[in-house]
């Protein structure tokens, strides 16, 4: 069955006025991303321009529905959520406390964020096994969604915990930690897990 066959229903649900129900067309929407994004960008735009529902309840909606096309970065999902790829926004190196852990140990981790004009930011963090040999699966979170504004500097920090959660298995080895702003991916910092629990 194709997965877009629901789309109709969809086209009837997304106004409704029950969070749960709209929780659930983001959900569906999101299944058909995974293949056919496109697809779900002219849903939503289409839906836009309908005026339908609220506008925060279709940003909601259109947020669950791309979350794993926000993760990996597509451009196309950030600029319809309203965060532009190409903005000038500078991110310094990445701030760690310390570079070698145990399982069970905080990551703490800081940098700060400048551009030359008020700039609307979507912020995510990933976590990258670095060793060749490895299932890790990468681990992408949410860190903030806020405005940069022109010439302040923006200083962001975040703990992270590092135990296994999901696919995220974490294990002794080496990794990377990258900054993702509005999509672009931004120079690493690098850490250690050793053996043994916290």
């Amino acid at each position: 069955m194709p997965v877009d066959t629901a789309l109709p229903l969809l086209d009837t649900l997304y106004a409704d006025s029950s969070r749960f129900v709209t929780a659930s067309v983001a959900n569906h929407l999101r299944d058909i991303a995974r293949t056919l994004p496109d697809l779900v960008l002219a849903v939503l735009t289409r839906w836009r321009a309908e005026g339908r529902t609220t506008d925060a309840e279709l940003a909601f909606i259109t947020r669950e529905a791309l979350k794993t096309r926000l993760k990996s970065g597509w451009a196309p999902s950030y600029t319809l959520t309203g965060y532009d790829p190409q903005a000038t926004v500078s991110v310094s190196p990445l701030r760690l406390t310390q570079t070698e852990y145990r399982l069970g140990d905080s990551l703490t981790f800081e940098a700060d964020l400048t551009a030359p004009t008020d700039t609307p930011v979507h912020v995510m963090y990933v976590l990258t096994r670095g060793d060749p040999a490895t299932t890790l699966a990468e681990k992408v979170a949410h860190l903030t969604r806020t405005t940069v504004r022109a010439g302040v500097p923006m200083n962001l920090t975040k703990t992270h915990r590092l135990m296994s959660a999901g696919t995220a298995a974490f294990a002794p080895g080496t990794y990377r930690l990258t900054l993702q702003v509005n999509g672009r991916r931004h120079p690493p910092a690098r850490f250690r897990i050793r053996s043994g629990q916290a």
